[in-house]
């Protein structure tokens, strides 16, 4: 079962890599990047630097999870795990159901070199919603789902780092106070939504 957003356009031979990496090496899913296409604005270009929708360059063959953007998973193996959960309906539901598989032995492989392109276009008022909503997913997943890494303190943390980060590297080597404003106000939204989604798991 294929998983694409709506924003986001696959390259004309990508079930056929996706079907061929399943049979390749019988896991239970099979997931890629989902990479910006050119930035045509500076809220963009700051989402491609700073939240990108990908595990890095490197393939995994244990991977945590799948980018939900561009995920295909075998129906037996969600089937063994009562498919997904439907109190996460657009944000945390690929970490809620990548938990939930590896809880059960099953593994899922990142391939860095199946890439979709993202088409989406963000106001600086979206780009916090979206930080908002997905890290509050992703904490109500953690927190209901077995598992131990990442526990919800690296989450945390790893939020606090890149607010850090982020704004930094916009004052000192781009010299963009407008830049430097949004990574504090979109990480800021991020540590709001793990805040949201402790104190309320559901």
């Amino acid at each position: 079962m294929a998983f694409l957003d709506a924003d986001v356009r696959p390259p004309p031979d990508y079930l056929d890599r996706v079907c061929s990496l399943l049979e390749e090496d019988r896991v239970a899913g099979v997931g890629g990047r989902n990479v910006d296409e050119a930035p045509s604005t500076w809220v963009d270009a700051w989402r491609g630097r700073f939240w990108p929708q990908s595990l890095g360059s490197s393939r995994l063959m244990d991977a945590p999870m799948l980018v939900g953007a561009c995920a295909t998973y075998r129906i037996g193996a969600l089937e063994e795990v009562g498919g997904f959960n439907p109190l996460f309906r657009t944000h945390g539901e690929d970490v809620e159901i990548g938990r939930r598989l590896r809880s059960q032995g099953q593994r899922l492989l990142y391939e860095p070199d199946l890439v979709v392109t993202h088409v989406r276009r963000d106001r600086p008022s979206e780009l916090l919603l979206h930080c908002f909503r997905h890290c509050r997913g992703g904490m109500r997943a953690t927190l209901g789902t077995p598992g131990d890494d990442p526990r919800p303190s690296a989450l945390v943390l790893g939020m606090v780092r890149k607010g850090v980060r982020a704004p930094a590297a916009a004052l000192v080597r781009r010299r963009d106070p407008k830049e430097a404003a949004l990574g504090a106000a979109a990480c800021g939204a991020g540590l709001l939504g793990y805040v949201a989604g402790w104190a309320r798991p559901r």
